[in-house]
């Protein structure tokens, strides 16, 4: 088996939405096993500053790759809503922009359409500094 079948083998990269995490909790995730790095955001930054949380907890998102593949695996960004997390992938000719996005629900309203122009707007602008590289969305 060839080294860039074996790397994108299901098991390298995982990506992670709706994690429902406290930015205080994020370190779970990088503990879950030694053999894997995590970076994400979460979705509750605002909320958690606000006060006294309430309600069911929402959003975040974040991606596990295996600590071998640190020399073809950077962290890039995420959104400021935590929707969107975009890690650069290159090795050997494949170069590659990730996004592991959770997408908003579509419930017919102008505010689901303005979250979808945000996420699709960053989407677009990272792309724009990687002209050349694939795009794969994920989520």
């Amino acid at each position: 088996m060839s080294f860039l079948s074996e790397l994108c083998n299901v098991n390298n990269i995982i990506f992670v939405q709706e994690h429902w995490l406290q930015p205080s909790q994020l370190h779970l995730l990088n503990n879950i096993n030694d053999n894997f790095v995590f970076y994400g955001k979460s979705s509750m930054e605002i909320n958690v500053c606000s006060g006294l949380l309430k309600g069911r907890p929402f959003g975040g998102v974040g991606v596990l790759w295996r600590k071998e593949l640190a020399p073809f695996v950077k962290c890039y960004d995420c959104d400021h809503d935590g929707r969107v997390v975009t890690v650069i992938l290159e090795c050997f000719d494949l170069k590659a922009v990730i996004f592991g996005v959770y997408f908003p629900c579509d419930d017919h309203s102008r505010l689901y359409v303005h979250s979808l122009a945000q996420l699709l707007s960053y989407i677009e602008s990272v792309m724009s500094n990687f002209v050349g590289f694939e795009c794969i969305l994920v989520g």
